[in-house]
Order: C-alpha cells, then sequence, then structure tokens
C-alpha cells in the first residue's frame, strides 16, 4: 500500500515537472534543428504493438521486439490498446488526464537502443509550438502511446539486430 502511495506521489511530482517545463522553456534557433533531427523518423520502422501476460511485442512485418514486463505494465498497455478505462484511472490513464487537461499531446515513442538488456525509448511530446522529449522506459511510453493511437518507432538497427523473425 505504501508503494502505490508512493508511485502516485512520484508520478504526480513527474507530471507538474512536465508542465513546469513546458511553461518554462520554449525552443528555438539551435534547439529547434536539434529537436527536427530528433523528431526524425527516418532510420525507424513503424510497429504494430502486441501484448501478453508479460510481454510487449514491437511488431514490423515478420519481424518483432519482444520485452518482457511485468504483468501490470502488460496489462496497462492492453487496456490502452482495447481504450478500456477501469472505474479508477491507473498511472497511465491518469497521465493522460494531465495531459489533456494541459493540451499537452503525443507526438510519438521511439525505442532506440538496447544496452546490457535493457532497452531506451523516448517519449515525444507537444504543446503548442513547444516540443519535449523525454528519457522514457520503454513499457511507459508505450502505454501512454497507445492510449491517443500514436506510433510507436523502434530504430531500424534496432529491429535488425535484436528483432525476431515472426513468420
Amino acid at each position: 500500500m505504501k508503494l502505490r502511495k508512493f508511485n502516485y506521489i512520484l508520478i504526480s511530482l513527474l507530471l507538474i515537472l512536465i508542465a513546469f517545463l513546458f511553461y518554462q522553456t520554449s525552443f528555438t534557433g539551435n534547439m529547434a534543428m536539434i529537436t527536427g533531427e530528433l523528431l526524425s523518423t527516418e532510420d525507424y520502422v513503424n510497429t504494430y504493438v502486441r501484448v501478453d501476460e508479460n510481454s510487449i511485442y514491437l511488431i514490423s512485418g515478420c519481424d518483432a521486439i519482444i520485452m518482457s514486463v511485468s504483468d501490470e505494465q502488460a496489462r496497462s498497455i492492453g487496456l490502452g490498446l482495447e481504450n478500456v478505462s477501469g472505474p479508477r484511472p491507473i498511472t497511465h490513464d491518469l497521465i493522460r488526464d494531465v495531459f489533456d487537461l494541459f493540451g499537452i499531446e503525443i507526438i510519438m515513442a521511439k525505442v532506440e537502443k538496447l544496452e546490457s538488456d535493457t532497452y531506451y525509448a523516448r517519449l515525444f511530446l507537444q504543446q503548442g509550438n513547444k516540443i519535449l522529449n523525454l528519457d522514457s522506459r520503454p513499457s511507459d511510453a508505450i502505454a501512454i502511446s497507445v492510449r491517443y493511437n500514436k506510433p510507436v518507432l523502434v530504430r531500424k538497427e534496432l529491429m535488425e539486430s535484436a528483432g525476431r523473425k515472426i513468420c
């Protein structure tokens, strides 16, 4: 119970920080160029997201990146894919509600690399003319992106090196 309360407090603080960053940050000059490069999808493949009890499948053609996740993360992604909310919001639903309240749009999620058996992702957000990209656990970036029906991209090189043939 204490861990769950701590998680809600931590997520609330994270959301306040994101809103603050959007409010305080304006990308101009070189930052816009860097952000434009980060927004490029040239070296990425679009994926179809599928989930089971403890795995996420990011599928592109006959290749798939398969990630192990907790039952709770898999459940959250599954609910997002089905566009289902329970009687009480779970963490990713709460994030969606805060983003909606502050007019923050999801652009996409990108799974960028694999290091020491850990995948790394970025979540791209926009509020007006401000763009923010956040380091994220892939499961969180995916859980939020699927709630908005936004793309989940995987770096082509990563799909080639870590992907499995599924057909």
